[in-house]
Parts: C-alpha cells; structure tokens; sequence
C-alpha cells in the first residue's frame, strides 16, 4: 500500500456484507465520529473523505427506539495516509452488527456490494482540510 500525504484525506470505503437471511432489508445505520454516514441496506456500500487518525466508527441495526444512541457507542479504527482505505460491515454470530477493517483484496471479494453505492439518505458527516502535523 502507497502512502500518502498525511495533510490529505482518504478515501474511505465502508462496504456491508448482508447474509441472506431476514436481516438483509433491515438498515444498519453508520456512525463516524459520533455523525450520521449512511444507512446501509443489503450489500451496498458508502464513501467519505476523512482525515488520517483514530476515528469513532458506530454501526448498529436501525435504533430510532433507542433514539440513535448507537452514535455514542463504538470502536476506534485508525485510517491510514493510504489513498483508499476499507472497512467491512458484517453481523457477527450474535446477529449484531460490526465494523472492522479490510485489505483491498478482501473488498475486491465483494464486489457486488462496491457496485451500489448507498444513496438514498444524505451523509452528516464534516469533512474539513487534515492538520499539518509539524
């Protein structure tokens, strides 16, 4: 992986992977640093510019019952001065949702869900210019 400039964003792609089975329509909502992103349905993914470092990333099944709190839980994931970089949504064996990081190869797995990108909500997420470290 090239690196790149740590003063520029990344390219980041959050794919979900959705077995079939009833969960595959239900919206797994995306959190990043506590900002709405998307809500992801079956094998769709969504992309956000983000600055290198630590970032808060959430995801949960949709949890308007539990008014979003979800955004407030999560796990910290370092986005690298790479110019792409993946991570993959899944459901873990207690059927909730997770977030990890993935190699290139492994999203190339899965293309189809890189096919249909996510468009059907508006992301919440601000992107300002990446800090000069000195």
């Amino acid at each position: 992986v090239q690196a790149t400039d740590p003063a520029r964003p990344v390219s980041v792609i959050i794919y979900r992977v959705a077995k079939e089975d009833a969960r595959l329509s239900d919206p797994i909502n995306l959190y990043i640093d506590k900002h709405y992103q998307a809500s992801l349905i079956g094998n769709t993914y969504t992309e956000q510019w983000l600055c290198p470092g630590d970032r808060l990333f959430s995801v949960a099944f949709n949890d308007v019952t539990n008014r979003h709190t979800s955004r407030e839980q999560g796990v910290l994931l370092p986005v690298q001065a790479v110019p792409v970089q993946y991570f993959v949504i899944s459901q873990n064996e207690q059927g909730q949702a997770v977030i990890q990081p993935a190699s290139q190869e492994q999203a190339a797995q899965y293309k189809n869900s890189l096919k249909r990108l996510q468009k059907h909500t508006i992301p919440r997420v601000v992107t300002k210019a990446c800090a000069v470290s000195s």
